[in-house]
């Protein structure tokens, strides 16, 4: 049996990972093979072509890797009519895995959608995007009923790092404290500028400076900033020695040990952020892209094909604004400083968020979603029925759903 997967950025890259572990477990002598990164590699897939530093979001921040892309595509074709695989799992990465899953099935192969684009800003496309795919396996209850009202084969399988992220309690708290050698009574941020070139870019001075500008007015403060990629690490190495942090900051390599220890966490938002809030932790958001990209995000809405303003998954998710959210002018470090600096002086606040967050795992919680992706996955390649319909979450009641998913 053979198998295509396609990632596209460092999220793509975990979650297939763990798909292909499954994948090997239940099929041992599966030949699996395509594009994405390190961790695919090391699950046991053979990489065509390195594509975590792909990742990008907006219109124009596209322009930039659309010749890796083709060329990537190019690749993949190649081998796919080499290797003839049954099916194939297509991550994330929306318009290129769109456009390759339409030529896998004219090529007669069965694809899998894990991670479809995200309806917020997709909505008004869902039902060619759904068209695209044989199979669509989401992750939040909402997007599942955007894309079955569309037409879409869609199944409702939950989040994987509802599985992979328990519930916070003081001793997992204290253990990753004293992990980074850090006291239980130190004020910890975690600092996370994105998984894609262009976030920790644009990003990264922003996070770093407003590091500094609340350190001079706490000395006492500690910061963590995990590395989604070891190929960020001179690039936020030279932004550090920038401000006079005198070891009061920490690089790390691991987000979910870092949120662990964390009072509050800065960070560009994305799939980081759904970690923070599995994990309870208050955060703040910080957004930005290229003018053109807003401008086309601003007709969109005037439109009216999408309804949210909101960019982070928290807020997205409960329809409730639970977490700030700087975006675009307002990302600069003296709002950010500012912002930080009235949630850590309010620990009622703080604890506020925290239980906010708390209504966001019933919502995505089900047991065991990797290898309910590995069986569809596995289904399709046997060409076997899977399932037509699956139920979605209970938690996932009307009220709870936010006006961007509606309609």
């Amino acid at each position: 049996m053979r198998i295509l997967i396609s990632t596209g950025e460092v999220s793509g890259d975990v979650a297939g990972a763990l798909v292909a572990k499954s994948l090997l477990v239940r099929a041992p002598g599966a030949e699996l093979f395509g594009i994405g990164g390190s961790r695919l590699a090391a699950a046991g897939v053979e990489i065509l072509r390195q594509t975590n530093h792909l990742g990008c979001v907006g219109f124009t921040e596209t322009f930039s890797a659309i010749p890796a892309l083709a060329g990537a595509f190019r690749g993949l074709s190649r081998a796919v009519l080499e290797r003839r695989p049954q099916a194939a799992l297509l991550i994330g990465n929306d318009l290129f895995n769109c456009l390759l899953a339409r030529w896998l099935r004219r090529a007669g192969v069965r694809t899998v959608c894990y991670f479809p684009p995200q309806v917020w800003l997709w909505r008004s496309l869902a039902r060619p995007i759904g068209a695209s795919y044989d199979a669509v396996l989401t992750s939040f209850p909402e997007e599942d009923a955007v894309y079955r009202a569309r037409g879409a084969r869609a199944h409702f399988v939950g989040h994987y790092l509802c599985d992979r992220l328990p519930a916070l309690d003081a001793a997992t708290r204290a253990a990753a404290r004293a992990g980074f050698g850090l006291g239980a009574a130190e004020t910890v941020v975690a600092l996370l500028p994105g998984s894609r070139t262009i976030e920790v870019r644009e990003l990264g001075p922003i996070l770093i400076a407003a590091a500094a500008q609340l350190l001079a007015g706490d000395p006492g403060l500690r910061f963590l900033l995990p590395l989604a990629e070891p190929r960020f690490a001179a690039e936020i190495e030279a932004l550090v020695a920038r401000h006079p942090f005198a070891g009061r900051l920490t690089i790390v390599a691991d987000s979910q040990r870092a949120f662990a220890a964390a009072d509050l966490a800065l960070m560009a938002s994305g799939t980081a952020s759904l970690e923070a809030t599995l994990l309870g932790v208050p955060m703040v958001l910080l957004y930005r892209l290229s003018r053109v990209t807003m401008a086309a995000v601003g007709l969109i809405r005037a439109l009216g094909l999408i309804d949210a303003e909101s960019v982070g998954l928290p807020n997205l998710l409960t329809g409730a604004a639970l977490v700030p959210e700087l975006r675009q002018g307002n990302a600069t470090a003296q709002r950010l400083a500012d912002t930080a600096r009235a949630l850590l002086d309010d620990p009622g606040r703080r604890a506020a968020t925290c239980a906010a967050l708390d209504r966001v795992r019933p919502l995505l919680a089900r047991d065991g979603t990797i290898d309910r992706v590995a069986d569809c996955l596995l289904a399709h390649a046997e060409g076997l029925p899977w399932p037509a319909t699956d139920e979605v979450a209970a938690a996932a009641t009307p009220e709870l759903l936010p006006s961007w998913s509606h309609g």
